[in-house]
């Protein structure tokens, strides 16, 4: 006789280990891989790795409370020195494949409330140093809801997130979800952010307790700017009216420059900037004017700064060196 559709009660559950038929039931629901494993009981590290092991098992299977109940019972009942309810609460982050109605059926079995899960889903999709800036996080609440429509932004808290970027502001939209923008101002950071999250305050959620959302990726840029001269070999005698473009790379120009916003380095005695042209958001040409102070020596050092005051984030940036040929009389 099948008794594959068993479903356990809470009593039959602690007798289990001595119930091979309802071990049986278990196999024939399909989960023969799950149910034929013989655990010895082990500490609370081993004992996630096996409910992972199960739940990404689970997730092949038809959405049933019963099935699910029924698995749960056979790793909550075969490891009875876990401290579930206290043990729970601590991987509220079991893995962002596992659905959560099987972490549901984990504590419906385990007897406890499911502690709040918060996702976050950003606009634009993909957030880097240039895009951080009045992007916003939509933030999905599973298992809790807000306790009123009031939403203060002091609540919402950003862990490791880069220098200068906050919460800018906190809008409430339903019981179960927020939208949070940010306020960047343009800070620069190197790398990648890999590990920045949101943390939403109890006194802001009907359980009363802190809740932290998954790992929130932010795309480091790196900011610089190269410079190709016309002519393309800068000599003593080409230096008056000489062009130097400098094209920008993850960066953009303000929308008004002018001389100040470029400085020469290292440049020989009488040379100076004449002139300077916005080509584009990301071009510009500086014009050279030179009064023909005579130097013996080849400069390998030329450079130029692209004062902050001139790009769109205030990060000033240096070309890469230039070469001056000096003409000896």
């Amino acid at each position: 006789m099948s008794v594959a559709r068993t479903r356990l009660t809470s009593i039959e559950a602690t007798n289990i280990i001595g119930r091979p038929e309802i071990i049986n039931a278990v196999r024939i629901a399909t989960i023969r891989e799950a149910s034929a494993i013989t655990w010895p009981a082990c500490d609370a590290t081993c004992c996630e790795a096996r409910l992972l092991e199960l739940l990404k098992l689970i997730l092949t299977f038809p959405t049933q409370q019963a099935w699910f109940d029924q698995i749960i019972y056979y790793v909550v009942v075969n490891n009875p020195q876990i401290d579930w309810e206290n043990y729970m609460t601590d991987i509220a982050g079991i893995e962002a494949e596992i659905d959560i109605a099987c972490f549901a059926a984990i504590y419906r079995v385990v007897g406890c409330t499911p502690p709040g899960i918060v996702t976050v889903t950003s606009d634009p999709e993909t957030l880097t140093e240039a895009t951080l800036s009045g992007a916003v996080l939509t933030l999905g609440l599973s298992h809790e809801t807000f306790l009123n429509t009031t939403l203060s932004s002091a609540n919402f808290t950003l862990q490791r997130a880069p220098t200068g970027l906050t919460v800018g502001s906190v809008a409430y939209v339903d019981e179960v979800t927020a939208e949070v923008t940010l306020a960047f101002d343009g800070t620069d950071f190197a790398g990648d952010i890999t590990d920045m999250t949101i943390t939403i305050a109890a006194a802001e959620l009907t359980a009363g307790a802190n809740i932290v959302s998954d790992d929130i990726l932010i795309t480091g840029l790196a900011e610089s700017v190269a410079a190709v001269s016309t002519p393309a070999s800068l000599t003593e005698g080409n230096l008056l009216g000489a062009v130097i473009r400098l094209t920008l790379t993850n960066e953009t120009y303000a929308t008004v420059i002018d001389a100040s916003d470029f400085t020469l380095n290292n440049e020989p005695t009488g040379v100076a900037i004449a002139d300077v042209s916005r080509v584009s958001d990301t071009v510009a040409d500086i014009s050279l004017v030179f009064d023909g102070t005579d130097f013996d020596t080849t400069i390998t050092n030329f450079n130029v700064t692209v004062e902050g005051t001139g790009l769109s984030r205030g990060n000033a940036l240096i070309t890469q060196d230039m070469t001056i040929t000096a003409v000896v009389e």
